[in-house]
């Protein structure tokens, strides 16, 4: 084989690889999008009107968290845990108990840091003033 043979067989492989790739990538996409119409049908069965423009309208603002709200809401719809259809008032209820469950983590953060530091000055505090101010002095230009 000559080097011309060589380079158009390179090139007719990479083109194959690019078209599998291609074809592999609409498939993908077109699952997915199988699977959005199915997950729409279905919110349609169990949620009312205005709690599926609520939903909308909280996707546009936070899409990912929307995500797995729908997708939750729909398990628990399967296993018969949810009241269908669900209203909007229904559906407000459970963001506010889902933003509330969200600052109590917040909070618990906090505090364990702060107990956290709180340990730490008690165990050496002069030792961390000293290590802190001999540090800033050295980043001040005082050393």
């Amino acid at each position: 084989m000559s080097n011309e043979e060589e380079l158009e067989e390179i090139r007719r492989r990479k083109l194959l690889a690019l078209q599998q790739k291609l074809a592999e990538e609409q498939r993908q996409a077109q699952i997915q999008q199988q699977m959005e119409i199915q997950k729409q049908a279905i919110l349609r069965k169990i949620l009312t009107p205005d709690a599926r423009q609520r939903l909308a309208n909280l996707k546009m603002v936070k899409p990912d968290f929307t995500e797995a709200l729908e997708l939750q809401l729909i398990q628990l719809a399967q296993q018969g845990k949810l009241p269908i259809p669900l209203s909007d008032e229904q559906l407000k209820q459970i963001l506010i108990q889902l933003q509330s469950q969200r600052r109590e983590t917040r909070i618990r953060r906090k505090v364990l840091y702060t107990i956290s530091f709180e340990r730490v000055r008690a165990l050496g505090e002069k030792l961390i003033e000293d290590k802190l101010c001999r540090s800033y002095r050295r980043n001040l230009g005082f050393y």
